[in-house]
């Protein structure tokens, strides 16, 4: 009986690998050959191959047979997110350098990347376990900002209109980033509370860091305020006369005034800037800052698994600020989105780091 168990587990996992790795193969040759050439020689659409793979992973996951061990997991998230990039360096290359770059130099498709980098990021999402979302939870946040940005623009190239419908304002990626900022300032109000009775800050630190997030959530509920234009298009009020005739958007908000609105952009950029690069500052001048004031620090400088969040707002600020809105003007609010969601993120850490340590402290 335990023979044929061992049997039937090795059965398993060899039809799994063998699916998952002929998938991979017949995607490698879009990349290789040509796109479409799957159609053409073998008459198969490519998304045969994908969904059986996928099926047959996802069955024998749902009815606990197979599970794709830790370590392949790890692989297929780095391997899907190295296939995502070289489709970007390439797209890139063709646009900017010359149109046949990755043609003639790599003998690479872009356009087929695409299918391998999404069968093997469903593939990883399909694996995945609480452990190792755990033991993996600085990579997987990493990587997550690049991997929104890849499936966004695959939206833009295969269905521009549904993409401009939850692009343009008061579409559902404004409504979220309002809601990430709601989030900030619940979370800035916690790190508040928290922080004035931690152990971990000396008085001085407890005092300045809960004035500091006391100030950062009144900031937080201003631009979320803002980001909705204070529910003027929800309650349906119009905006007077005297701030309509100089708004850039003849909006009830302080951000479309004629005499802020240059300087918005710059904010963006600063911020995005500073969140960016402050986790290396700390780490390059950590021994000259006094001990007593080194475990303030994490409140004030995001940590590098969080920098792709912030790295999209510098091109797009530098961009607009250079060539104008027209290049990258259907982008705002996703870069606006990601910069809002990296700051929520960074918020709860330390939120939650400060209740783990008063959790302790009991």
């Amino acid at each position: 009986m335990i023979t044929k168990k061992i049997a039937f587990s090795h059965l398993v996992k060899y039809v799994v690998g063998g699916l998952i790795l002929v998938t991979a193969l017949i995607l490698s040759l879009e990349i290789f050959i040509y796109p479409g050439v799957v159609a053409a020689k073998m008459h198969l659409s490519t998304l045969i191959p994908i969904v059986i793979a996928l099926l047959v992973a996802g069955l024998f996951r749902l009815f606990r047979l197979y599970r794709l061990p830790d370590k392949v997991v790890l692989a297929l998230v780095i391997l899907a997110s190295a296939t995502n990039l070289t489709y970007f360096v390439m797209l890139f290359g063709n646009r900017v350098l010359y149109p046949t770059f990755s043609l003639h130099l790599f003998h690479i498709h872009p356009h087929g990347l695409v299918g391998l980098a999404s069968f093997l990021f469903i593939l990883s999402c399909m694996s995945l376990t609480k452990d190792f979302l755990r033991r993996h939870s600085r990579l997987l946040l990493f990587l997550l900002p690049f991997w929104m940005f890849f499936f966004v623009f695959l939206l833009s190239r295969v269905s521009y209109r549904t993409f401009w419908y939850l692009e343009r304002e008061d579409s559902l990626t404004e409504w979220l980033t309002f809601f990430c900022y709601i989030l900030c300032t619940i979370f800035s109000l916690q790190i508040a509370r928290l922080s004035s009775k931690s152990k971990e800050l000396s008085k001085g630190a407890r005092v300045f860091v809960g004035s500091a997030f006391l100030m950062a959530a009144v900031i937080f509920i201003a631009i979320a305020g803002e980001e909705i234009s204070w529910g003027q298009r929800l309650f349906g009020f119009e905006t007077p006369e005297s701030i309509k005739a100089s708004n850039t958007q003849y909006e009830f908000n302080l951000h479309n005034q004629k005499s802020i609105f240059r300087y918005v952009y710059m904010g963006y950029g600063a911020v995005a800037v500073y969140s960016a690069v402050t986790w290396l500052l700390v780490r390059l001048i950590k021994k000259i800052i006094p001990k007593s004031w080194q475990p303030m620090t994490r409140f004030f400088a995001p940590p590098w698994m969080l920098i792709g969040f912030f790295l999209p707002m510098i091109p797009y600020v530098y961009v607009r600020k250079v060539y104008g809105d027209y290049w990258l003007d259907h982008w705002e609010e996703f870069v606006e989105l990601l910069l809002a969601m990296g700051i929520a993120i960074f918020l709860l850490r330390n939120k939650n780091f400060l209740k783990s340590a008063a959790k302790a402290e009991k």
